[in-house]
C-alpha cells in the first residue's frame, strides 16, 4: 500500500467498524421499556427510583445512538478516502 490514502481509509474503516458492532451488540430494542415522552420532572410526584431510572434510560439510549452516528461517519470519511486514493492512483 505505497499511497497514504488507502492506508487511512483502511484505518478510518477499522476504526469506525469498532463502535459501530459495539453499539449494534449494545442496542437491545426488544428490551427497551418505553420512555415517557412528557416528561416533567417536579409536577408528577413519583418515587426517586423511579426518575433515576428513566433518565438513565434516556442517557443510555442516546449514548447509544451518538456511538452509531460517530461509527456511521468514520466508515464513509473512510470511503471518501478510498475514493481519493483510486483517483490519485489513476
Amino acid at each position: 500500500m505505497e499511497n497514504e490514502y488507502f492506508k487511512n481509509a483502511l484505518d478510518l474503516f477499522l476504526f469506525g467498524l469498532g463502535p459501530f458492532i459495539f453499539s449494534i451488540l449494545f442496542h437491545n430494542p426488544f428490551k427497551k421499556k418505553e420512555i415517557n415522552p412528557g416528561f416533567r420532572f417536579g409536577l408528577e410526584k413519583k418515587e426517586r427510583l423511579e426518575y433515576s431510572n428513566e433518565q438513565l434510560r434516556r442517557i443510555n439510549n442516546t449514548r447509544i445512538k451518538g456511538i452509531y452516528i460517530i461509527g456511521f461517519l468514520l466508515i464513509i470519511f473512510s470511503i471518501i478516502y478510498l475514493i481519493l486514493g483510486i483517483i490519485e492512483y489513476f
